[in-house]
């Protein structure tokens, strides 16, 4: 399988336009559900639920008021991909930026990084308009023949601080099971 290929099948997840507003950071950290997809686990605010707009291996999932989302994407890798972990994932991430451009925000890049952990390569991209008070986050783990990526929106970010301390934990759960 090419290379654009394969970025084109398994990266295109909705980019949604805004539906409400992530509540404000809280007092207290919200109660959190472990969430296993496909080999993988996520904790989750337990107030989120799986969206009806779900495909297989690709679960959406949202709080009831619909202010932000989280969309899952685990995937198999092909054998020969042609490419290194750590070029994937720059891959993933250029990819992802740019199908975020091609949106009416007018994205500041707040954090990048890719790095090779122990768990395998881990890449991070956070991207915020504070005009329109819209965040994505895009996290990229790559462990082996394996792939999970994470994109949490938040649609009514008034603090970039509050929104980044709501997806903290959410963002550093996402692990293999194994």
């Amino acid at each position: 399988m090419h290379l654009r290929a394969f970025l084109q099948s398994i990266f295109l997840l909705p980019v949604l336009a805004p539906l409400g507003a992530l509540g404000q950071a809280q007092s207290m950290a919200p109660r959190m559900k472990k969430v296993a997809i496909d080999g993988w686990l996520l904790e989750l605010p337990e107030d989120w639920r799986v969206d009806q707009s779900s495909k297989p291996n690709q679960p959406i999932f949202r709080p009831l008021d619909r202010k932000s989302a989280c969309f899952v994407r685990v995937q198999a890798l092909p054998e020969n991909i042609g490419i290194s972990p750590v070029q994937l994932a720059l891959e993933i991430r250029q990819s992802f930026q740019q199908s975020a451009e091609q949106t009416k925000f007018k994205w500041r890049v707040m954090r990048e990084t890719v790095a090779s952990t122990a768990i395998g390569v881990v890449q991070n991209l956070d991207l915020f308009d504070a005009e329109n008070k819209v965040r994505y986050v895009l996290k990229t783990v790559i462990t082996g023949q394996s792939m999970a990526m994470l994109i949490l929106h938040d649609y009514s970010c008034e603090s970039h601080s509050a929104s980044d301390a709501f997806f903290a934990p959410i963002l550093e759960s996402l692990s293999p099971s194994s």
